[in-house]
């Protein structure tokens, strides 16, 4: 089991049932020295923060963190202890560009592997059927192009991934 370098993983289901979540605990306990890049063409970068990773750490839920004075102290104790976590993690980034071709994904990972010898190893695109393809061709003709040209960027960059579907 587990992940291997180069190969195309791909977790679907119907929306709301935790797919970002999983990504996310996936990424929480991959090593903190690990270049991870997270494309999250449906939510911003702050959510992705606010929303998912901070309660996730911490054990606070979510509709407090959106409404910081329903904090108590052992909240801010538990966010301080989080915050030395969350800076061991310097190499996680998302990307929260609403709207990407597969060429823009293609030429972010290309610049981002090649970051002065603090490249990615790991991809996670939230969600596949977010990302642009022009041309006229049938909707499952483009993800299918889509996936392709994502399986040959993964394999080309020898990368962990995780591409998640609805």
């Amino acid at each position: 089991g587990g992940f291997y370098r180069s190969e195309f993983n791909i977790v679907a289901a119907r929306p709301s049932l935790g797919k970002t979540s999983l990504a996310l605990n996936i990424a929480n306990a991959v090593s903190p020295r690990t270049g991870i890049l997270m494309i999250s063409l449906e939510t911003t970068r702050k959510s992705v923060a606010r929303d998912r990773l901070i309660p996730m750490t911490t054990n606070i839920i979510s509709t407090k963190m959106r409404n910081p004075s329903r904090l108590d102290a052992d909240d801010w104790n538990k966010l301080a202890t989080a915050s030395d976590k969350f800076s061991e993690y310097s190499d996680f980034r998302v990307c929260d560009q609403s709207s990407m071709s597969i060429s823009d994904i293609e030429l972010l990972v290309a610049q981002e592997c090649r970051a002065d010898g603090h490249g990615i190893d790991f991809l996670i695109i939230d969600y596949l059927q977010l990302i642009r393809m022009p041309g006229n061709a049938k909707r499952w003709e483009k993800i299918s192009e889509i996936s392709n040209r994502l399986k040959a960027l993964i394999k080309e960059h020898e990368l962990f991934s995780l591409v998640l579907a609805q």
